[in-house]
C-alpha cells in the first residue's frame, strides 16, 4: 500500500546489456531526466569523454542528435505491473548491440541459456564489466536525483506530445475515420488533447520556477506529481476515483481496465492486444476495432452491436480521463492564516470531479 501511495518512480533493468548502445524506454515524465544523466558516464571505449558525447560521435548526427528515449513501455519484465496498474512511472534501461557495426544480429545468442555465465560476460562480452558498470552507474545517478532534489525531476508536456503523436498515428491508420462511420464524435477526443498540453506547458512552467517557490508549495507540486500517472488509470465507472483513494488511503480493488484486459488500466500508453513485448498510443481502440473487423455478420449481429457500444464507450473513457489528467494539473491555491496558525488549501479538484461527471453523463 505504501508504494501504491509514495512511489515516485520505479528503475527497471532487466537485459542490462548486450551491446554498447542506450537503447532506453521510459514514461514520457521520466523522459528528460534520462540523457542529461548520461553526460556522467565514462564512454564504453574512451575514458576521456563522457557517455552522450562517445553516443552522440556514435551517432553521425552531430549537433542534430536528439537521443530517442520511447515512451512505449512494454510489459516483458518487472515493471509492468507498476506502470500499468499501479500507475507508477516507470523507467528501463539497457545497452543494446551495436546495429551499425553488426546490422543482422537481434540479440546476443547465449540469451536465457547455460552459456550466459559470468566468465562468457567478462571475457567476451563485456571486457571488465564496462557496460556494466555504466549500466549501474545510470541508475543510480537517476535514482540518486529522484530521491535528493527536492522538487522532482517530472515533466508532464512530453506526455502531451505522446498524445499528440498517437492521435496523428490513429488519423493516418484510419481509426478515426474508422470511429466517423460508426457515428463516433472524435472532436471531444482531440479537443482534450489540446486541453492537456495547455495544462502540461502550465504545470511544466510553474515546477521550473522551484527557486521561488515556499516548502509547503513544493510539497504540494510534488504531490500532484506522485499522483499524476495514476489519473491514466481506468476505473470502472468511477472517473474521479483516484482522487478518492489518495484521500481515503485505501487502495482501489477493481476488476476493470482496457476492454477484455483487466490486467491493463493504462489508457493512454500500454501493450496493444497482439504485441505484449511492446506498446502503443491508446490500444484499446485499436484492439476493439480489430475485434470488430472479426465479426463475420454484421450490423445485424448481436455481437457487432455490443462491440460498438464498446467503443463508443471506451471513446467517452478516453477523453474523460485526459481531462481529468488535465484538471489534475491545476494549480492549488494555497491561503496562509495568520499567527502561523495554519494552512487552509483550496483545492480545485470539487470542480474538476463535477465537471467530470457532467462530461460523462452528458457524452453517455
Amino acid at each position: 500500500m505504501r508504494t501504491y501511495f509514495r512511489g515516485v518512480a520505479y528503475i527497471n533493468t532487466d537485459v542490462c546489456m548486450s551491446g554498447p548502445i542506450l537503447e532506453p524506454v521510459a514514461s514520457p515524465t521520466l523522459m528528460d531526466i534520462l540523457v542529461p544523466a548520461t553526460k556522467d558516464l565514462f564512454s564504453p571505449e574512451d575514458e576521456t569523454k563522457n557517455y552522450y558525447d562517445w553516443w552522440k560521435t556514435w551517432s553521425e548526427e552531430g549537433d542534430n542528435f536528439d537521443p530517442e528515449v520511447s515512451p512505449f513501455v512494454g510489459s516483458g519484465s518487472d515493471h509492468a505491473s507498476f506502470i500499468f496498474y499501479a500507475g507508477i512511472p516507470v523507467l528501463d534501461i539497457m545497452f543494446q548491440e551495436d546495429r551499425k557495426r553488426y546490422p543482422d544480429i537481434g540479440g546476443y545468442p547465449a540469451y536465457h541459456t547455460g552459456f550466459e555465465t559470468f566468465d562468457l560476460v567478462d571475457k567476451v562480452y563485456d571486457a571488465n564489466f564496462t557496460i556494466f558498470g555504466a549500466c549501474a552507474q545510470l541508475n543510480l545517478r537517476i535514482g540518486l536525483e529522484l530521491a535528493e532534489t527536492e522538487l522532482l525531476p517530472l515533466k508532464m508536456e512530453p506526455y502531451a506530445t505522446v498524445m499528440e503523436n498517437g492521435a496523428k498515428v490513429l488519423n493516418e491508420t484510419g481509426i478515426l475515420q474508422k470511429l466517423t462511420d460508426l457515428q463516433i464524435d472524435t472532436s471531444f477526443f482531440i479537443e482534450a488533447i489540446q486541453e492537456f498540453r495547455s495544462a502540461a506547458e502550465g504545470f511544466d512552467h510553474l515546477t521550473s520556477g522551484s527557486n521561488s517557490l515556499s516548502e509547503l508549495e513544493i510539497r504540494v507540486l510534488n504531490d500532484q506529481m506522485r499522483g499524476f500517472e495514476k489519473t491514466f488509470l481506468l476505473y470502472e465507472g468511477e472517473y474521479y476515483s483516484d482522487i478518492q483513494h489518495l484521500v481515503t488511503k485505501t487502495i482501489p480493488i477493481c476488476h476493470s481496465g482496457l476492454p477484455d484486459r483487466i490486467q491493463y488500466r493504462h489508457v493512454i500508453t500500454a501493450p496493444s492486444l497482439f504485441d505484449a513485448y511492446g506498446g502503443a498510443a491508446f490500444p484499446g481502440l485499436g484492439d476493439l476495432l480489430y475485434k470488430l473487423e472479426q465479426i463475420p455478420v454484421r450490423e445485424v449481429s448481436e455481437d457487432y452491436t455490443r462491440v460498438v457500444k464498446q467503443i463508443k464507450k471506451h471513446v467517452s473513457d478516453i477523453m474523460i480521463i485526459i481531462k481529468r489528467a488535465s484538471h489534475f494539473l491545476r494549480p492549488i491555491k494555497i491561503y496562509h492564516t495568520t499567527a502561523n496558525s495554519g494552512v487552509i488549501f483550496q483545492s480545485n479538484l470539487f470542480f474538476s470531479t463535477l465537471i467530470i461527471i457532467l462530461t460523462a453523463y452528458f457524452v453517455n
